[in-house]
């Protein structure tokens, strides 16, 4: 009975320190992404320039004119987890200076009733968080900045780490 009670202290111990781990990876993948944006609805052309439609959609549309290719680290499509989807593919923008991917998220607005939107790259434990809040309080009271998940309840601004940090909160 002793190594009964000795194997499960041991299994709660590892369950923490697992959970700890799993905090501390994300944390630094979301780290690593705070230079990222994705863009989605941004219709794919034959052989396209996806710097250029991204730099035109910047420049031009958002009316963001000190956003220049040297600032831009990388830029590509993501691949189609569906291949028969209609949308268009995401497209990954990874910024040299966080300080224009901020420039570029202020901006977004500028897209209101197009097909483009603008979103922060978030992990997959952020996003599920994230769509998890979303039906419980509503778009206007969950939202995402600096990889972190904010939520308005009762007046007060609470950030989400884990999702039972949902539970006790009041929609």
């Amino acid at each position: 009975e002793e190594q009964v009670d000795n194997a499960k202290s041991q299994i709660v111990s590892l369950h923490k320190e697992n959970a700890i781990l799993k905090r501390a990876l994300d944390f630094n993948e979301q780290h690593y992404r705070n230079h990222n944006i994705r863009i989605l609805g941004m219709a794919m052309k034959e052989n396209e320039d996806i710097l250029q439609l991204v730099l035109d959609l910047f420049n031009r549309q958002m009316n963001i004119p000190t956003i220049n290719s040297s600032d831009i680290k990388k830029c590509h499509r993501m691949t189609a987890k569906r291949q028969s989807s209609d949308r268009p593919r995401i497209v990954l923008v990874e910024f040299n200076n966080v300080n224009k991917r901020s420039d570029v998220l202020k901006s977004r607005k500028c897209l209101k009733n197009t097909n483009i939107s603008i979103k922060e790259d978030l992990t997959k434990l952020r996003l599920s968080l994230f769509n998890a809040a979303v039906p419980k309080f509503s778009i206007k009271n969950a939202w995402r900045l600096h990889g972190n998940i904010y939520i308005r309840s009762e007046g007060a601004v609470h950030r989400i780490e884990c999702e039972s940090n949902l539970d006790p909160l009041k929609a």
